[in-house]
């Protein structure tokens, strides 16, 4: 059977190619639409990112300066500050007690998280004594970080 056997058939095929045509336009174009969709959403994520990284130094910057400034204060005072089970802060007589506490606090923000900073060798180059963390790896479990997690 010829294609003019078929009344209508030729036009028909035309018809259909031509909208087979238009719906590929028209997905070409989505396809764009959400790759530049993609892009943009990818780009505030970044800025987001960024901006949640700043916040976080922020928080650590202040929560570290308070701390400092309480130890000043405490260290003028005679003694060192510490938070009873209440959360009211009290000043320890003997400032040699939470030294050590204070020299993990750097040392997990100064050396662990920020990849070795403090560290020269075995060396604390701060204190110029051997790193806390060498030999014991189980030196900073007790540590938390003022920064919490999120989701």
């Amino acid at each position: 059977m010829s294609s003019g056997e078929v009344p209508g058939l030729v036009s028909e095929h035309h018809a259909l190619v031509a909208e087979y045509g238009r719906a590929q336009v028209r997905c070409s174009q989505m396809l764009l639409s959400q790759a530049g969709e993609i892009t943009r959403l990818e780009a505030q994520l970044m800025q987001l990112q960024d901006q949640i990284m700043q916040l976080r130094i922020a928080v650590f910057l202040r929560d570290t300066a308070h701390a400092w400034n309480s130890a000043r204060r405490a260290h003028n005072l005679g003694g060192y500050p510490a938070k009873q089970a209440n959360g009211d802060v009290v000043v320890q007589e003997d400032a040699q007690v939470a030294w050590p506490e204070a020299d993990l606090v750097i040392c997990q923000v100064g050396c662990v998280s920020h990849g070795n900073y403090w560290r020269d060798g075995d060396i604390c180059s701060r204190t110029y004594r051997q790193c806390v963390v060498v030999g014991d790896e189980h030196a900073l479990n007790g540590v938390h970080s003022p920064v919490k997690q999120g989701n």
